[in-house]
């Protein structure tokens, strides 16, 4: 598993496909935001958005792991401005073939 730190306005975390595991909001100030996108820049698909009301480090660990085909991209909303991603790249040779990935 690999650990990505990222700060500012937001970056990429991966430009191959992840398994995202989790996210820890760190340097919160009040209610803060991140957005998670499947691709290389905020112009990809949104897949999800987190909020969370607390002045503090806030651990965002998921049940089960998000699959992010394209790479993963983050951009911080107000008041966030770094967070760590733990994820774990997947080989193009694991992901399934296109006819089964579903159509959202």
């Amino acid at each position: 598993m690999a650990v990505q730190r990222i700060t500012g306005a937001g970056g990429e975390v991966s430009r191959g496909p992840v398994l995202l595991y989790g996210v820890i909001l760190t340097g919160v100030i009040a209610a803060a935001s991140v957005n998670l996108y499947d691709g290389t820049s905020a112009s990809d698909r949104l897949r999800a958005v987190f909020f969370t009301a607390a002045a503090e480090s806030v651990p965002l660990p998921f049940p089960l792991p998000m699959m992010f085909e394209h790479g993963l991209f983050v951009s911080f909303g107000a008041a966030a401005d770094q967070a760590l991603f733990f994820y774990e790249p997947v080989r193009e040779e694991q992901l399934p073939p296109a006819s089964d990935v579903p159509v959202e």
